[in-house]
């Protein structure tokens, strides 16, 4: 099974990976019978290749691109007159503070009102950046898109619910 893995050129040690049963992390050795792997709590996990090789995997450090979204709901009473302004705002506030946003159409990027709730309306963020998904570079591009959503949501006079 390990020379199954290694062979399918799906994996290489220091690879993230994440696989379907949900276990993932840095793969610290890729061996004939086990793999091991170092989760995000530095824990190590070892796993039989015989349970990895059928499963579905996602190899997060091959992938050039990320996504970022965030629900936001704000009640009734101060929102519905300041809706537009506001998805604008945010709209905006990312584009200036993240230059890695992508906006030549090939991938999403909104901002937009999508739900009534008993006690608030929702409102999502879906922007995609060209950034890997995983390290330094996506966390801080992640608190950019953050910090832009709050600028919006305070030059709008409003509060999250």
């Amino acid at each position: 099974s390990g020379l199954i893995l290694s062979a399918s050129d799906r994996i290489y040690e220091g690879d993230f990976v994440e696989f379907s049963n949900g276990i993932k992390g840095t793969i610290v050795k890729l061996g004939w019978v086990e793999t091991v792997l170092r989760g995000s709590n530095e824990i190590h996990i070892s796993v039989p290749n015989t349970d990895l090789s059928s499963q579905r995997l996602s190899n997060l450090s091959r992938l050039r691109k990320c996504q970022v979204t965030q629900t936001l709901r704000f009640g009734y009473q101060q929102t519905i007159h300041k809706l537009p302004n506001l998805c604008d705002d945010i709209k905006e506030e990312i584009r200036q503070s993240c230059p890695n946003l992508i906006r030549d159409g090939t991938r999403p990027f909104r901002v937009v009102w999508t739900d009534y709730e008993r006690s608030s309306i929702v409102v999502k963020v879906d922007c995609h950046f060209n950034i890997r998904p995983i390290g330094d570079d996506y966390w801080i591009n992640r608190e950019r898109v953050l910090q832009a959503i709050h600028r919006a949501i305070e030059k709008n006079d409003l509060a999250l619910s």
